[in-house]
């Protein structure tokens, strides 16, 4: 079927994360062992759901824009590939694969300000 041809090739890029040697991730510090918890139906669309977000808070999504040209895009794969149990260490890991952009950076700063917008949660990997 096709759902199970979707998992199936999810499974494989699962495995190719896991056959690639990666720069280390020493951006990520303690943050790359969290994992990224849904706290509202996505995708989240920073730019049209920000009616919520502070002066602060929109000034990092905005710097976050600068520094990352395709930061819209990657925030959708981050987004993707947060399915409540990976790491954002894998979580980097699977952007990487798909937008061929190594930014683990920008996957611990996105999701932080996921998080402070209370739309995600990022718990301690418990497994």
């Amino acid at each position: 079927s096709a759902g199970q041809f979707a998992l199936e090739e999810l499974s494989c890029l699962d495995d190719a994360a896991g056959a690639v040697e990666w720069p280390p991730l020493e951006e990520l510090g303690a943050a790359a062992g969290l994992v990224p918890q849904r706290r509202v139906p996505g995708p989240i669309a920073l730019g049209m759901d920000a009616t919520g977000m502070s002066a602060a808070q929109d000034e990092r999504y905005r710097a976050l824009r600068e520094r990352v040209p395709d930061a819209d895009l990657l925030g959708v794969l981050v987004q993707y590939w947060s399915d409540n149990h990976r790491t954002l260490a894998e979580v980097a890991e699977m952007v990487a694969l798909e937008s061929g952009r190594w930014e683990p950076d920008f996957v611990r700063d996105y999701c932080a300000l996921l998080a402070d917008l209370g739309w995600i949660e990022l718990r301690e990997d418990l497994s």
